[in-house]
C-alpha cells in the first residue's frame, strides 16, 4: 500500500485523537474502526481543550503510507508483540 496515501479522518475519543480512513466526516450513529483497532460509534460534540495523538493510529499511518518513522516511535510494537500490519 505504499505509495497511494489514505485519506485520513481524526476523530477524537475522550482526549485522544485518533486516525480513520473514510472519505471524510461521517454521520452521527455511524460504527468505524480506527486504524489502532479501536470500535466506535461516531458522536459529534465539543473537542476537549488539550488533546493528545493516539501512537497506534500514527504508526499505521506512517507505515501504510510510506512516511519515515523514527526506531523510538512511541506506536512502534514492542519486541514481545506480534502484529499483523
Amino acid at each position: 500500500m505504499a505509495g497511494r496515501m489514505m485519506t485520513p479522518w481524526y476523530p477524537i475519543i475522550g482526549s485522544r485523537w485518533h486516525i480513520a480512513t473514510t472519505s471524510g466526516p461521517l454521520p452521527t450513529g455511524t460504527a468505524v474502526t480506527l486504524l489502532c483497532g479501536l470500535k466506535w460509534t461516531v458522536e459529534y460534540g465539543h473537542r476537549p481543550l488539550r488533546t493528545f495523538q493516539c501512537w497506534k493510529c500514527d504508526y499505521i499511518y506512517r507505515r501504510a503510507n510510506g512516511i519515515p518513522i523514527l526506531g523510538d516511535h512511541p506506536g512502534a510494537p514492542k519486541k514481545d508483540e506480534h502484529h499483523a500490519f
